[in-house]
């Protein structure tokens, strides 16, 4: 029976659903780099989309549906 399934032991890291996982956690430096560079809200609706994207981040951080 042949796997569909590859994986390298040799490896650190891996890249899954475009997600790079280490023995550390799920963390891709080129996400954090483009969350970085994110421009501070300079209107309410700019404001309310940032807190709105914090609820998402913070209900799947806890394991809840957003």
């Amino acid at each position: 029976m042949q796997s569909w399934i590859s994986v390298s032991y040799s490896s650190k890291t891996y890249l899954f659903l475009g997600h790079l996982i280490s023995v550390e956690g799920i963390v891709d430096p080129r996400k954090v780099k483009a969350m970085l560079k994110w421009e501070r809200p300079t209107n309410m609706t700019e404001i309310q989309s940032f807190w709105v994207l914090l609820g998402i981040i913070g209900g799947l951080l806890r394991g809840s549906p957003p």
